[in-house]
């Protein structure tokens, strides 16, 4: 364990808070809910407090946001309590139901807090930079890159996080960190008194662990093979061999050096604490409602506040919750109703609590507000799964060595098991039932904007099955004979407890020897550069290159809605709480993608980039300066146009005068203004196949005036609002094309080669006309020529040149076939993960390697292509002697063949030297791109 003493304070003030609101929340479960057991109190009592509190203080900020706000939330807290108090008869617990709760939360704080601090931060540009925005007094929720445009998102934990945190000490990394433990351990607590109340000490010890399950990690839907909810070895026919080292591999599995994602870690979705809240509101809410009482008004209205909370932490969730709600009241009514034995006060009564949680769904600011309103958000659609079985509703079964075999439970059968174990459960039965919906909205809904996101359903689905089979059993369990819990105890943890959780309880194990830090983690290297999944790091870092005393400058001297420039835009809100605007201009995204214009004012400090982005203010590290052209250095230190506001060894803050905007200087030829201020550009655009999906979005944000012909992927910017509008491909010619930059431009005449403007990622060509460029050539790193190309018996013979200018640049050269589209030019269209790597359809190893010793080398082979097969041959001296087995014809269509230039296979540089087209009947027809084929080659 290690300690800063310097944030004790801002630590024990934190400490103070929650403890202030779980005594709140104790006073709301034992008056307002009516909870007379102490230690289903004190559990709920965790959630229920600081969940009212921030769903008071996300509507007080609507009037008065920052410290204002949270003073008159806290005061409305207090009045509550005192209200609450007074009604109460008996309100203190029992001491020692006190002190072992307090003993057995403190445990498992302890050990959550451990295991946390092996996992980073999950998107920490929009969940840090929100939590800082709030603490600084921003309102309504806006992304640190849009702060033009409010964003309806599930912004509770941020907003939890952003107004506990204390003004000192801590940092949000660590207060992430205890919120996330504390919000875990309090659900376990909650589960785990339920479970006592139901099945007894011995039980609750048994089942409980099943809550570390791998399967409950909420967003599985990313890796390829789903865990079971529980697993259970099962014998077919006992087999000495190789059954020491499945059963070895199952009871005692073995950690991996280097975990390959953060589900390899443990508890599951402690790293994302929306998830935890998620179900902890959603087991009281259902638990409280399921009861066998009637509603009172004070009950209903508690109830209906948590749904509303649930609203901005996990809206999917509250409307299955609403509506769950909703039947269970039929349920408890129907008796009446069927013996028309029910006043309509009754029913309005009933109605009374989900009606005022819909209203505050409506109005809570949430997704479901935005899905009301005009606000910008994502296409929902639905569309029936490729593989609804890759899920595994159901579950499998998977034999081993030693002729045992894993059978595993999915979320459908758990459900199923439940309800059946305890059909006259109404809790039992609502958590079975919403397994049901989540799992067909994970089969059929579909996200434009961020298809894995909808992963997120089947997660839900597991998690109410994993805690209605827990409350299941625990109840089944309860009609057993004494006698028989003890033999029962020990079966279930030896044959579906322990192979469940073991290899969760290792890497909980892991955490717990490591210890728990009581520190801020120090800069050191980029949270990107690092490791944050391996065993010795250094906990997750946020490099911010920003000085304590620029900002503390910002704090003190600027309002949250300041604009300042940072060349570490998301470092510097994190840090200061005000906006940096490095996104696109209008467009709502909740990824951090920077915008051409910020690009533009990183790279060359165009004055009419930052005019546009409303910077106020520019945070100048020395770093960054330096990278800086002459001329944008001069404007910084003219104190005509920049007033230096404060300096230090590595940074300085300066204000934006106006004479600074009111610049009209030529742009650098290198910049997307330079780009967007071209006439000629004023025209069609074809964006190829194979960009980066951020680089076209890019692009077209910087070509909003040309008509854009191709396709635009809103993933990688998991973007809002409407893209920039694009034709289809189809037959239409285009003035300009832009490629991925590692492509060569074989297909182009000769004398269009040259791009009109290019950087390390895209280049854009003048496609039927010369057109002077906007910028220097780029290098020419690899050349192929093809010479002495004639037809020879059905084959296609070439001798193929190669010129290396950039030894450095590859390590290796191989040959591939890929397909093409339909343009005019016949471009390459598939592509390997994330578009980096062209998707081949046969692959041949080349036969150039970079030579150290040269500048510039030359290589030339004599080879024989065969476009009915796809067969490339090499000659030997002697004969062509064919570079891979045999293959059959390829498909009618067309194809091209490349040289690509690799770094280990990584693709550097894509060099077409010929497109075919074949035939149904077996026929072909080619054209050889002519003159130099040159390539720059891009990592």
């Amino acid at each position: 364990m290690t300690i800063d003493p310097t944030l004790l304070p801002g630590l024990l003030l934190l400490a103070v808070e929650l403890l202030a609101l779980v005594a709140f929340g104790y006073i709301v479960t034992r008056v307002a809910l009516r909870q007379h057991d102490d230690k289903r109190a004190l559990a709920q009592a965790l959630i229920i407090g600081p969940s009212i509190w921030v769903l008071i203080l996300n509507f007080i900020l609507n009037i008065t946001a920052g410290r204002n706000g949270a003073i008159i939330s806290w005061v409305v807290v207090l009045l509550v309590s005192f209200v609450l108090a007074k009604r109460a008869s008996t309100l203190l617990p029992r001491l020692r139901h006190l002190a072992g709760f307090i003993g057995a939360f403190l445990v498992l704080f302890w050990i959550m807090l451990a295991a946390r601090q092996l996992m980073k931060i999950p998107d920490p540009g929009i969940h840090l930079g929100l939590s800082s925005y709030f603490q600084a007094g921003g309102w309504p929720p806006a992304t640190p890159w849009n702060p033009d445009i409010r964003v309806h998102y599930h912004h509770g934990v941020d907003l939890l996080i952003g107004m506990l945190a204390p003004p000192m000490g801590p940092n949000f990394v660590l207060v992430t960190e205890v919120v996330g433990a504390y919000i875990w351990a309090s659900f376990a607590l909650i589960v785990a008194v339920e479970l006592l109340s139901r099945a007894g000490w011995l039980w609750t010890i048994t089942l409980s662990p099943l809550l570390l399950t791998a399967a409950s990690w909420t967003l599985l839907g990313y890796l390829n093979r789903v865990p079971n909810i529980v697993q259970i070895p099962l014998p077919t026919e006992l087999h000495t061999i190789g059954l020491r080292d499945s059963l070895g591999k199952l009871y005692w599995p073995e950690l991996e050096p280097v975990w390959h994602s953060e589900f390899d870690g443990s508890p599951a979705n402690i790293w994302k604490p929306l998830f935890v809240l998620s179900y902890a509101l959603t087991f009281i809410i259902l638990s409280q409602v399921a009861g066998s009482r009637s509603r009172s008004l004070m009950d209903a209205v508690t109830l209906a506040v948590l749904v509303g909370y649930l609203g901005i932490v996990g809206a999917e969730l509250a409307l299955l919750v609403l509506g769950l709600w909703c039947g269970l009241e039929a349920w408890r009514l129907l008796p009446r109703l069927v013996n028309r034995d029910i006043e309509q006060a009754q029913i309005l009564k009933a109605a009374a609590g989900p009606l005022g949680a819909l209203l505050l769904l409506a109005v809570g600011g949430g997704v479901l507000t935005g899905m009301l309103t005009s606000a910008p958000r994502g296409h929902l659609s639905l569309g029936w799964i490729d593989d609804p079985f890759s899920r595994q509703i159901f579950g499998r079964y998977e034999p081993l060595q030693g002729r045992i075999g894993l059978l595993g439970i999915g979320a459908i059968s758990a459900a199923a098991l439940a309800a059946l174990l305890a059909w006259r459960d109404r809790f039992v039965v609502a958590l079975s039932v919403g397994t049901v919906p989540l799992m067909i909205a994970a089969l059929v809904v579909r996200y434009s904007t961020a298809p894995l996101d909808v992963s997120r359903f089947d997660g839900h689905a597991r998690n109410f099955a994993l805690l209605a089979l827990l409350l299941a059993v625990a109840k089944s369990i309860s009609s057993f004979k004494s006698r028989w819990r003890y033999g029962a105890s020990i079966i279930a943890i030896a044959l579906v407890v322990w192979p469940t959780i073991a290899r969760p309880i290792r890497t909980l194990g892991l955490g717990a020897s490591r210890g728990v830090n009581l520190t801020n983690p120090l800069p050191g290297v980029l949270a990107a550069d690092s490791n944050p999944l391996h065993h010795d790091l250094q906990r997750y870092v946020i490099n911010t290159p920003m000085s304590e005393i620029v900002a503390s400058y910002i704090h003190d001297n600027t309002s949250v809605d300041t604009r300042i420039f940072s060349p570490h835009p998301h470092a510097m809100s994190i840090a200061t709480g005000r906006p940096n605007a490095s996104g696109f201009i209008g467009h709502l995204h909740q990824e951090p993608v920077r915008g051409p214009e910020y690009d533009d004012i990183r790279d060359y400090f165009e004055p009419g980039a930052v005019r546009r982005l409303g910077f106020d203010y520019i945070h100048a590290t020395h770093a960054w300066t330096l990278q800086l052209p002459n001329h944008a250095q001069d404007w910084l230190d003219d104190p005509r146009m920049f007033e230096q506001l404060v300096s230090t060894e590595t940074d300085a803050l300066y204000r934006v005068k106006p004479a600074f905007l009111q610049l009209a200087p030529s742009h650098t030829p290198e910049s997307f203004e330079s780009l967007r201020q071209s006439g000629a550009m004023a025209s069609t655009v074809l964006l190829a196949p194979g960009l980066l999906p951020k680089d076209s979005l890019k692009l077209a944000m910087a070509l909003s005036h040309s008509d854009l012909i191709g396709h635009l992927d809103p993933v990688g910017a998991h973007l809002l609002t409407a893209l920039p509008p694009t034709s289809a491909l189809g037959t239409q010619k285009s003035d300009f094309v832009v490629l991925p930059a590692r492509t060569a431009p074989s297909a182009f005449d000769p004398a269009a080669r040259r791009p009109l403007w290019w950087n390390g990622q895209v280049a854009i060509y003048a496609a039927h006309s010369i057109v002077p460029p906007l910028m220097r050539p780029p290098p020419r790193h690899f050349s192929v020529r093809l010479s002495d190309v004639r037809t020879v018996g059905g084959h296609i013979a070439f001798t193929a040149t190669f010129t290396d200018r950039a030894t450095d640049l590859w390590s290796g050269q191989d040959w591939v076939v890929v397909a093409t589209d339909d343009s005019l030019w016949r471009l390459p269209y598939r592509f390997g993960t994330a578009n980096y790597t062209s998707a081949f359809v046969r692959w041949f190893d080349g036969q150039v390697q970079p030579v150290p010793e040269t500048d510039t080398h030359e290589y030339f082979f004599l080879y024989e292509f065969d476009p009915r097969t796809g067969t490339l041959a090499l000659w030997d001296g002697s004969t062509y002697t064919s570079l891979s087995a045999p293959h059959s014809q390829l498909q009618p269509g067309n194809w091209m063949l490349a040289a690509r230039p690799n770094i280990n296979r990584k693709e550097v540089g894509l060099i077409p030297v010929l497109h075919f087209t074949l035939a149904r009947d077996g026929t072909f027809t080619y054209k050889v791109y002519e003159g130099s084929l040159d390539a720059m080659l891009v990592r």
